[in-house]
């Protein structure tokens, strides 16, 4: 595969070159040094009395300087073209070659910029990232621990924002891939805002706002550690949780820096038209203000074959009507390849709002009510279930819809069983449908039951 270096020649593309090599050498691909040229005569044409001659000589001088590169890579056994574009947007040249090529990776280098400036002033390397189909390493200056790496001489220390998305998926798959060609220390870290966690989860009372709870920790860490358990390659692995109220990027920073980090990786969304110009990520604000090479990984441009899923948690939630208990049944034949059953049931009642500011005891269930839904949940177990493993759930306050959620969130249920009362037309615009409400709300797949079903 080819492995594109934009440069122009300034000593940020200098450090981008040199470590664009290296990788080339790891990878064992062919290195194209890419070059964007704009004439400086576009404004003074009408006081040159031959602009084409002058123009012309000034793309010798360029070409001769990119070619000259090339010579010096070329005698460390590295196989290097080159390519020298006539455009007014060098990261919109650079980007189409790359799509051209098919090339694996894009190294840019970028100028460091401190205080006000690198917060309002963008560059080409961070227009190239927006406007890039595959992954754009930015090397700011210093990027030599990518050398040791690279020449077998210690681990890369690596660093990566994580979370569930498509880019970040495909983030892993790059990690993996550098651990394959060499020991890499990978740190993952995931920042998160407390509060839309405390109301994904359902978290109750009194909480620190500027911490989190332990429950929220367990649940992340369980949802998030699948994510890189089968990574290949070799090196260490950990995973920090960051709370966060502001931008994500200070925390991921702050444990790049904490770590030592060689390299910083972040999966980026691209996004299209004006939307790509704002500059709200956690990416942009990242690699302004970082001080090592970080590369920013898009999401697979073509479409991956789905998983084969695997249900091996349902929840059903019951109201005990003839429509909800028939969902524990069909939750148990889900379940019946080796899956386990949590039996839910909301005992609807007003909570503060936020339920996690503090709290309320109005209308609780009492220990001996508790104990009776319990007793009736268990009464719901088919009598050929005995070998599916079955916890029960009894969840004390707020509307239906939501705390079935919020449980199935905390449980890390596959998918959701939950009855409908049927009902139609005008009845369900005055009555909602709680099952309707779920399936709307809840980031699992979740059967409806219907009666008669």
């Amino acid at each position: 595969m080819k492995l594109i270096c934009a440069t122009d020649f300034s000593e940020p593309s200098l450090e981008a070159t040199r470590v664009a090599a290296k990788l080339a050498r790891r990878f064992g691909d062919e290195l194209l040094l890419v070059h964007s040229w704009t004439s400086p005569l576009l404004l003074y044409r009408e006081v040159i009395s031959d602009p084409a001659r002058v123009e012309q000589k000034l793309i010798d001088k360029v070409g001769q300087e990119l070619e000259e590169a090339a010579r010096g890579l070329r005698a460390q056994g590295l196989t290097v073209d080159t390519k020298l574009i006539q455009s007014a947007d060098p990261a919109e040249a650079v980007t189409a070659v790359a799509r051209e090529a098919d090339a694996r990776l894009i190294v840019v280098g970028s100028h460091s910029r401190r205080g006000a400036a690198r917060l309002f002033i963008g560059s080409a390397a961070e227009r190239t990232l927006l406007l890039a189909d595959r992954p754009v390493l930015v090397v700011h200056p210093g990027a030599g621990a990518i050398d040791d790496w690279a020449d077998g001489k210690r681990p890369m220390r690596v660093v990566m924002g994580l979370d569930r998305s498509a880019a970040s998926l495909a983030a892993l798959a790059w990690i993996g891939a550098l651990r394959t060609l060499g020991p890499c220390d990978v740190t993952f870290v995931h920042a998160f805002w407390p509060i839309e966690q405390y109301a994904r989860l359902g978290v109750r009372g009194a909480i620190d706002l500027a911490t989190s709870d332990q429950e929220t920790v367990h649940v992340l860490e369980r949802e998030l550690r699948p994510l890189f358990a089968d990574l290949p390659g070799t090196g260490t692995v950990d995973l920090r949780l960051r709370p966060v109220w502001g931008s994500a990027a200070e925390p991921i920073l702050d444990e790049a820096r904490a770590a030592r980090a060689d390299l910083l990786v972040l999966g980026t969304h691209q996004k299209g038209a004006l939307a790509r110009l704002w500059a709200g990520s956690t990416v942009q604000p990242t690699v302004r203000a970082a001080e090592l090479p970080v590369l920013c990984v898009p999401a697979a441009a073509q479409a991956q074959p789905a998983a084969r899923p695997r249900l091996r948690h349902i929840l059903a939630a019951t109201d005990f009507s003839e429509s909800g208990n028939r969902a524990v049944a069909y939750a148990y034949e889900l379940a019946r390849a080796g899956g386990t059953v949590t039996l839910c049931h909301v005992h609807e009642r007003a909570l503060p709002p936020p339920a996690y500011g503090y709290t309320d005891e109005r209308g609780a269930l009492g220990e001996a009510q508790r104990r009776e839904v319990e007793d009736r949940l268990r009464a719901l177990i088919p009598s050929d279930a005995g070998s599916v493993p079955t916890s029960l759930a009894v969840v004390d306050g707020g509307h239906a819809d939501t705390a079935i959620v919020q449980e199935a969130n905390r449980a890390g249920a596959d998918a959701i069983c939950v009855g409908s009362h049927g009902r139609g037309g005008m009845a369900r615009a005055l009555l909602g449908s709680v099952a309707e409400s779920v399936a709307r709300r809840a980031q699992r797949p979740v059967l409806i039951v219907r009666p008669g079903n």
